[in-house]
């Protein structure tokens, strides 16, 4: 399998052609130092605290883990820029927690190993008006990141290897490719699951030119070398919007279907389906959303899978479901409902945040009671740039089988 720099020269020696056009005076008049100088550095770093008490461990894992993502980004030379970040994350202090590769089982498991890498590193053409051609290594965020995100949450971030293409030339819309040949996990190099090598497209297709909303369409061809069982052909489409009901308060809604079934090597022989309804209200700071997210399950064998998604915050932050990848063998029907509320104008508490959701899990099979799931969370912004929250998760079961647990964190981040 081609390496990021590898990919990133192939695709643009082969756009060599279009960068030899003439183009603009300014961006082709540019010289090198010229181009770093107008570039931006990447700085993201942050510590956090997490507290995982699980029944059936007689241990509490306390994890103290620090990350920092440090890059360049370049302006642009002939129609080129570029970005590289490193990344590395570390434990302070011991390691009381099972980061998944040091074999400290009797803990509650804290999915944050050492790590240091490349994180992104890319190539990006501009030669084509409204397009961009990114080649290498990057982030891909589609929607809600319910089907493609960064799993943002750990301390690595998901990324993936490839060619991106994106395209803006017409008003209103915004169409997305990308070809993966790889998904770098969350768990680092260093596990058996760090790394998923991949032959899969992605397309998405955004157009939020309508009145109440926008409308996205998408198709997301997976095959994973890996993993075959997982490798599936997705077709769905997202409507979101919000319509002004006056005196400063909106409707808010959202709806989302989607049908699944095998591609490439996965052996199995199904079609399973998706849904989403989340009708909400906002007005000043305040937010209140209902949600029923629907993911079907046939068995083991024939369930809706999202692998390339960020899964924390699906069907809870204490990640008793991020395991199945999606939908457990018997499906997932969540039922939630959102609290939120927004400082604005308050002086010292200008932009603190509060959110509040509970969560009922079913199974769309049979209709077992998985358990229910309190998550609260409460931000504030400290400095410019700076941001501490506070982070709270208690899962418990009835018909699943999971252990019970509680989860808690404390988080001081800074981003330049």
């Amino acid at each position: 399998m081609k390496s990021p720099a590898a990919i990133a020269a192939a695709a643009i020696a082969g756009a060599a052609a279009i960068c030899a056009a003439p183009a603009a005076a300014p961006a082709q008049d540019a010289a090198p130092a010229d181009v770093i100088a107008a570039g931006e550095p990447v700085v993201d770093l942050l510590y956090r605290y997490e507290h995982v008490d699980q029944e059936g461990l007689d241990e509490t894992a306390r994890a103290h883990t620090a990350r920092a993502r440090l890059g360049y980004r370049t302006g642009e030379l002939h129609n080129l820029s570029a970005l590289l970040e490193f990344e590395s994350s570390m434990h302070i202090g011991g390691d009381r927690f099972n980061d998944t590769i040091n074999g400290k089982t009797r803990y509650p498991t804290v999915a944050d190993p050492e790590h240091t890498a490349m994180n992104r590193a890319w190539l990006n053409l501009s030669a084509i008006p409204g397009t961009d051609i990114r080649a290498g290594r990057h982030l891909i965020k589609y929607d809600n990141l319910r089907f493609v995100g960064n799993a943002g949450w750990r301390q690595n971030e998901q990324t993936f290897d490839g060619v991106r293409v994106i395209h803006r030339g017409i008003p209103g819309l915004v169409a997305n490719y990308a070809w993966i040949t790889r998904a770098n996990r969350i768990f680092g190099k260093d596990h058996p699951q760090g790394e998923h090598e991949n032959d899969s497209h992605l397309f998405n297709l955004r157009y939020e030119g309508l009145e109440f909303g926008a409308l996205t369409a998408y198709a997301y061809l997976l095959d994973m070398k890996e993993r075959a069982a997982r490798s599936s052909a997705t077709f769905g489409a997202l409507f979101r919007g919000a319509a002004d009901m006056g005196g400063g308060a909106k409707l808010l809604y959202s709806a989302e279907a989607a049908t699944q079934s095998p591609r490439a090597d996965n052996p199995g022989d199904y079609t399973v389906n998706y849904f989403l309804v989340e009708p909400g209200f906002s007005m000043g700071g305040l937010t209140v959303k209902g949600t029923m997210e629907y993911l079907e399950g046939e068995g083991a064998g024939a369930r809706f899978l999202t692998p390339l998604a960020s899964l924390h915050g699906r069907q809870g932050w204490a990640d008793v479901f991020a395991g199945t990848g999606g939908a457990p063998p018997d499906g997932m029907r969540d039922l939630y409902a959102t609290v939120s509320y927004k400082a604005s104008g308050t002086g010292i508490l200008d932009g603190a945040a509060l959110t509040a959701v509970y969560h009922d899990f079913a199974a769309t099979n049979g209709g077992a009671r998985y358990g229910s799931e309190l998550d609260l969370v409460a931000s504030m912004p400290i400095l410019d740039g700076v941001k501490a929250s506070l982070k709270f998760a208690r899962y418990r079961d009835d018909e699943y089988g999971a252990p019970d647990r509680t989860k808690f964190w404390a988080s001081l981040g800074y981003v330049y």
